[in-house]
């Protein structure tokens, strides 16, 4: 068999395995990487024979040339299937060495073989063994052990066949165009099970929608905040348990305090779940009657593994899907064909699993299979996290690209750099970050408009957030990491409930996340005294809301360890305490941005907040740590240092 033509069954190989790997990992691909993956491996193909055609070599030289011309292409792919899992698990040097020095050996193998035998290139059985071992060696990174034995099985079988077809030159087209087709296949619809069949409950439907990382003043610029606050009220001091997702969102979801739920970070070390004897809000409203329902972007903290799936009928947690080829990797982006995903990385960064519209589709694929009977819907979104992957879509350059939304997205980065504590640079930031947000609202108007107007039972719509998100305000970045309002500060604004307040109401009094649980049962008829929070559709009291559990406890503009830290927000007075630095006091009707430290001048004020927080205290215990699976998907979204 002429060498061109063994050249092109070679490439035709590569391009069909790698489709069907990323297909199978993944979405559906674009025909953009579809046809920029098979012009590249074709090019790299043809490029021996224009050398042999072109230059007389002596044949060492021609065996070396021949030996790495071939053998790239392979190299390449095998890489493009490992490196994705070894960046995230050991960093981008780490994980570049490996793979450069596992494509070194491969490469060096066939330049031997080539110049002992004269054949370079590889045949089907070594392509096969060398793309099953990159992806093998990208399980045992990611989870520690080898792919369940039915996937390697299924994987097996299939590449069998598509070596056989590519084998014989007549079935080469009828192969590429089968693997086109797979590469292409959509994603399958969401099959809702409903569990509970007794009598259904009498009350709203409840729709629960919770956007990470918003910031309260950026949420009020959102067409869809503004629709749900037209018939309901707005609480415009509403205070996050923690300044991060687990403790906050866990709060939120169960009307308790960290004290009683226990899912946080805590100084003895590990990461605590919600307690098992805690009773969820789903649960709740599952017990009464409700079905209940749940589509969450991708961050760990909100998974199954702490506990947020119970009492959900469906849990569609797009870090929870099923098995795949190839490990997933959170938060990363979707699997490509390596070429046309080098590009886009390089020139922006890929969309990743879960996002905004994807959460929006799957909730409306739930709405088509509803049944007669109230439904509780809660929607997780993730888009306005870092990294920021709609970067390419602004006028940044591409070194900032790189640095927000590219391979480049340890928050370190930004921090270092004094470009983005300057004004340009925080406008820079800020802008990007509202991107994403009007990204997410777009998305939940098209939810709004899907949902139409209220069954008879009526509907409450609540939007919230877990946490914001600093720009330097204080020396610092994203979050977890201080307590001072932009950070701790979220939206909430509820509507379609029956309340005591006028639409279109904005709250000024503190209320805090604490408060919605109670706030939804009760509108569901499940009014509970004993939960920690007051219902917010009746007048607002006065009370004092809790925040602590920071995630790191360094001070970023120093590098310096500062301990635990907590706050107390009472009325328009909030008191931050730490156990090693002191107190600082905020009015935060005069000094809303946190600028002028009161503690000196009033330190009865700073007493009494103390007390309040002993009231509050929280527990201290050892807990579980994070599995590798945990750990690689919280380092892809910046939550673990690499």
């Amino acid at each position: 068999m002429p060498h061109s033509r063994r050249r092109v069954q070679h490439a035709a190989l590569l391009w069909s395995s790698e489709l069907a790997l990323a297909r199978i990992t993944s979405e559906p691909l674009s025909f953009a990487d579809i046809l920029i993956s098979a012009f590249a491996l074709l090019a790299m193909a043809l490029v021996p024979q224009l050398l042999a055609d072109l230059v007389s070599m002596r044949r060492k030289v021609r065996g070396i040339v021949f030996g790495i011309a071939d053998c790239l292409p392979l190299a390449l792919v095998a890489s493009g299937i490992l490196l994705p899992t070894a960046y995230v698990a050991y960093g981008l040097r780490v994980g570049l060495s490996i793979v450069a020095g596992i494509a070194l050996c491969l490469l060096a193998y066939r330049v031997a073989r080539s110049i002992r035998r004269g054949d370079s290139i590889p045949g089907t059985r070594f392509t096969m063994a060398a793309l099953a071992g990159a992806a093998c060696a990208a399980w045992l990174i990611r989870g520690g052990g080898f792919p369940p034995l039915a996937m390697v099985g299924a994987c097996a079988l299939g590449w069998f066949i598509l070596a056989m077809s590519m084998s014989r030159p007549r079935w080469v087209p009828m192969g590429c165009i089968g693997v086109v087709v797979l590469a292409r296949l959509p994603q399958p619809e969401l099959d809702v099970e409903w569990r509970r069949h007794a009598s259904a409950a009498v009350g709203p439907d409840i729709v629960l929608l919770t956007i990470d990382t918003l910031r309260a003043d950026v949420a009020t610029e959102m067409r869809s905040y503004q629709r749900i606050l037209e018939k309901g009220v707005a609480f415009e001091s509403a205070q996050a348990p923690a300044p991060w997702t687990l403790p906050s969102m866990a709060t939120l979801l169960t009307g308790t305090p960290l004290a009683q739920h226990g899912a946080g970070r805590f100084p003895a070390g590990g990461y605590g779940t919600i307690d098992e004897e805690i009773v969820s809000l789903a649960s709740r409203l599952s017990n009464h009657g409700y079905d209940t329902a749940a589509v969450a972007a991708p961050n760990p903290f909100t998974g199954a593994k702490f506990g947020f799936n119970r009492g959900f009928a469906v849990f569609d947690h797009f870090s929870d899907r099923g098995r795949f080829a190839l490990p997933r990797i959170d938060r990363i982006g979707r699997s490509a064909p390596v070429i046309p995903g080098a590009i886009t990385y390089l020139w922006a960064g890929r969309r990743p699993f879960g996002m905004a519209r994807e959460l929006v589709d799957r909730a409306e694929s739930i709405l088509d299979q509803r049944r007669d009977r109230p439904i509780f819907l809660w929607l997780h979104f993730l888009d306005c996290h870092l990294p920021y992957r709609d970067v390419r879509e602004t006028d940044l350059s591409w070194p900032d690209r790189m640095v927000l939304g590219g391979l480049a997205r340890n928050r370190e980065l930004i921090v270092s750099n004094p470009h983005w504590r300057s004004k340009e640079g925080r406008s820079t930031l800020i802008g990007v970050y509202r991107h994403e947000v009007m990204r997410i609202d777009r998305a939940i108007e098209q939810l709004l408009d899907r949902l139409g107007d209220p069954p008879a039972g009526g509907r409450g719509v609540a939007m919230t957030s877990d946490h914001g998100e600093e720009f330097f305000e204080h020396e610092g970045v994203e979050h977890g990491h201080a307590l001072y309002q932009e950070v701790i500060r979220v939206p909430l604004v509820l509507s379609g409930l029956e309340s005591e307040h006028r639409w279109g109401a904005i709250e000024s009094k503190p209320v805090g996340l604490i408060d919605l649980a109670t706030t939804l049962l009760a509108a569901a008829g499940l009014e509970d005294r004993a939960l920690g929070g007051q219902n917010l559709s009746r007048p607002i009291r006065e009370d004092s809301y809790l925040c602590e559990n920071m995630l790191y406890n360094e001070d970023l503009s120093t590098g310096a360890l500062r301990g635990d830290r907590f706050s107390v927000r009472e009325g328009s007075w909030k008191a931050i305490f730490g156990r090693s630095d002191g107190v600082e006091l905020y009015h935060s009707d005069e000094d809303p941005n946190e600028e002028r430290d009161l503690a000196s001048e009033h330190p009865e004020i700073v007493a009494r907040l103390a007390e309040r927080r002993s009231r509050l205290a929280t527990l201290d215990r050892s807990l579980g740590a994070l599995g590798r699976h945990e750990r690689n998907a919280l380092n892809a979204l910046g939550y673990l240092a690499e």
